[in-house]
């Protein structure tokens, strides 16, 4: 994974540790792409390249995020709670309407 210059020390410390963005198997296209940007160096949400307030995660696979800083990774995670929302109602909805009264 390569860190631009403008990465702290502590980030980059923890990035030369761990290796690597794991990138998991069996992905779907859109979100390998997003994976893919990470393991560039670049923020998983915007693709921007990290710099000063880069974020690393790390889990027991390793590295699995990388963002450019706290907005994208909110941004992101907002997101992802949208879309469970969305696809909550909408199968309430279909629910609803293959139900006979």
């Amino acid at each position: 994974m390569d860190l631009g210059d403008a990465v702290p020390d502590a980030v980059r410390d923890v990035a030369n540790h761990f290796g690597d963005l794991h990138v998991p198997e069996d992905l779907h296209k859109e979100v390998r792409t997003i994976y893919m940007l990470g393991a560039a160096g670049k923020c998983m949400m915007c693709g921007r390249p990290v710099a000063e307030e880069a974020l690393i995660v790390v889990n027991t696979l390793g590295i699995n995020q990388l963002w450019c800083s706290h907005k994208c990774m909110q941004d992101m995670n907002v997101m992802g709670w949208l879309q469970q929302m969305y696809d909550d109602i909408k199968e309430a909805v279909e629910f609803r309407g293959s139900d006979s009264h």
